[in-house]
């Protein structure tokens, strides 16, 4: 995907990160996409607050929605789908016939892996990821 945006387009989306977060917030974005994100030999008690995994665990806790969709490249390096699919386990992940049918106060959670992409889900595939949205909305 950025090979085919070209040299000037990438450059255009590092500026605009850059210029529009802190150094602080770049540097949290990187441990939490690159240090300790999700592995799976740590108990929930061991993770960051910040992390995917700890709010996800606590937006289930909350109570606070009712559905949810998590959608993966399948060739996505900064999050797998092998850490997207445990994600949507912690927020409540339906599967099977009777995924409609769903504890009180539990989120109904739908998981999709689009094949041949990357991270950047919307911009690779937005079609898709259009209908997809719109279809889960409605």
């Amino acid at each position: 995907f950025l090979a085919k945006s070209g040299p000037n387009r990438v450059q255009t989306w590092v500026d605009g990160v850059c210029r529009y977060n802190t150094e602080e917030g770049l540097r949290a974005l990187l441990m939490q996409t690159h240090g300790h994100f999700m592995d799976e030999s740590d108990g929930e008690d061991s993770l960051d607050p910040w992390s995917p995994a700890a709010m996800a665990t606590r937006i289930r806790e909350s109570q606070s929605i009712e559905q949810c969709k998590i959608v993966v490249g399948s060739d996505d390096k900064m999050s797998s789908p092998e850490q997207a699919h445990r994600l949507a386990s912690l927020l409540g992940l339906s599967t099977g016939p009777n995924s409609l049918e769903h504890e009180e106060h539990e989120i109904l959670c739908s998981f999709k892996i689009i094949e041949g992409c990357g991270h950047a889900v919307p911009m690779e595939e937005m079609r898709l990821w259009r209908e997809d949205l719109l279809s889960f909305l409605n």
